[in-house]
Parts: structure tokens; sequence; C-alpha cells
């Protein structure tokens, strides 16, 4: 291995600059997948939250509307 680095050392560049979009894709699409699990979880947890305070289905769904509106005018 390392008589191949010796003979190209120009192959350590291109490894890293190879390696530094890779990680930004990975880092990206995890960072989306950890995002969107933590609102679904906070989602739910407003939805049980609501139930166990007894409130009607007319009221949650009032509720879950107006943040659905509040996040589309967010983004």
């Amino acid at each position: 291995m390392y008589e191949i680095l010796q003979a190209n050392p120009w192959l350590i560049l291109i490894g890293t600059i190879m390696l530094v979009p890779i990680s930004g894709i990975v880092f990206g699409t995890v960072t989306n997948y950890l995002q969107k699990v933590r609102l679904a979880e906070l989602d739910a947890n407003l939805k049980h939250a609501m139930l166990e305070r007894g409130m009607s289905a007319d009221e949650i769904k009032t509720v879950l509307e107006a943040t659905a509106a509040r996040k589309n005018k967010c983004t």
C-alpha cells in the first residue's frame, strides 16, 4: 500500500477531494432524516397531549390545520 502511495502521491489528494462531497451528502441525508423523525415525534406528542386533555376531534383538527398553515408560511 505504501509503495503505491509513494509512487503516486497525487492519489492522496484525489482521495481527499472525493471524500469531502461524499461526506457532505451523507451528512445532509442523515440530518434531513433526523429532522423529519423529530418533527413526526413532536406531531405525535401534540396529538397525544390534546387527546389526554379531552379535546374534541373538531378542536384537534382546528389546531392541526393552524399548525400546518404556520409550517407552510415558514417555508
